[in-house]
């Protein structure tokens, strides 16, 4: 799926937007059918006539990622980001991008912004798990928390949390309450 959380109107609605939209029509049909430097080539159109277009950014760096082609999506993702720096969509590519290139700090802001725009599951555990990762665990926990506050029924964050805990031997009694809840 696609979302358009942490966009604004006028982020995306502008003089060029109208005159880049048949592009950009064109270069999701192209991407959608695995035709990716065709779909390169039409966003890279649309782009010409708008130039800080947010989704004519991030659909180029989403067809760099399926070529393989990580600098070249990154690249794309700050221009998008540049126009739209709350754009959800966005914001979780580039933190995928970049733990994957070993940038865990970095990768754990572009989380973190994500989860401002829209409170994501995925993106809660996966901030959390970079968080532990990078020694925060005061920021991990908090993560866990919140997750589970906003996910109440769903039991990867009481899991989470509980192995957490008991991974470190602290709280036990309490990750053992987080691992029945989990169960």
């Amino acid at each position: 799926g696609f979302s358009v959380a942490g966009l604004h109107f006028a982020d995306i609605v502008d003089s060029g937007f109208l005159r880049e939209a048949r592009h950009l029509n064109a270069g999701v049909l192209l991407y959608t059918k695995g035709l990716y430097s065709a779909a390169v080539d039409e966003f890279g159109k649309g782009l010409r006539v708008n130039p800080a277009s947010a989704f004519g950014h991030y659909f180029t760096a989403l067809t760099y990622v399926a070529l393989d082609k990580p600098k070249q999506a990154q690249a794309h993702l700050r221009k998008s980001l540049e126009k739209a720096k709350d754009f959800f969509p966005a914001n979780f590519l580039m933190a995928e991008l970049l733990a994957s290139a070993g940038d865990f700090s970095a990768a754990a802001r572009y989380l973190e912004a994500t989860t401002k725009s829209r409170a994501d599951a995925g993106a809660l555990i996966k901030l959390g798990l970079l968080q532990e990762r990078l020694g925060n665990r005061g920021k991990a926990e908090a993560v866990y928390r919140r997750f589970i506050k906003l996910y109440p029924d769903n039991f990867v964050g009481y899991n989470q949390l509980a192995w957490f805990y008991a991974s470190r031997g602290e709280r036990l009694s309490e990750a053992l309450e987080l691992a029945k809840s989990a169960d």
